[in-house]
């Protein structure tokens, strides 16, 4: 058996695609501290990493609260979203913000696997600007 070549922790130029929105967002986060760029997609690297790790995590019986936050529109998708999910969505909790954005909270209950479905149908849609599951 050949050993698998070492990983290099060299930081390499990559080129991508960001839209106007994504720019901005970086603007925004490096005047909230970040030092630049590399860094910033770095730590959103990191981020869904762990978000990853974490749905991992979500075998056998699981509960938690999921919230969403989303633009007014992306609310009927959420609701089809949910309503295929109906055997694991006890409650949904909907409320109006300001901006013309909407928060929802499901209480989530079922198997694992039925749970990163639901999540991942809802990260998947654009209308919806943010995720959230904790579990308990």
């Amino acid at each position: 058996m050949t050993p698998e070549p070492k990983k290099e922790n060299k930081s390499r130029i990559i080129s991508v695609s960001l839209t106007g929105e994504n720019l901005d967002a970086i603007k925004n986060l490096k005047r909230a501290g970040f030092a630049g760029t590399s860094e910033i997609v770095r730590a959103g690297i990191r981020f869904l990493t762990e978000e990853y790790k974490q749905g991992d995590l979500l075998r056998g019986d699981v509960e938690g609260v999921l919230i969403t936050l989303s633009k007014e529109r992306g609310s009927e998708e959420i609701n089809c979203i949910s309503h295929t999910f109906s055997d694991i969505v006890k409650t949904q909790l909907h409320t109006h913000l300001a901006n013309r954005k909407c928060l929802q909270i499901f209480i989530i209950r079922g198997k694992g696997k039925r749970v990163r479905q639901l999540i991942e149908n809802i990260k998947k849609n654009r209308m919806i600007d943010h995720v959230r599951f904790l579990s308990y």
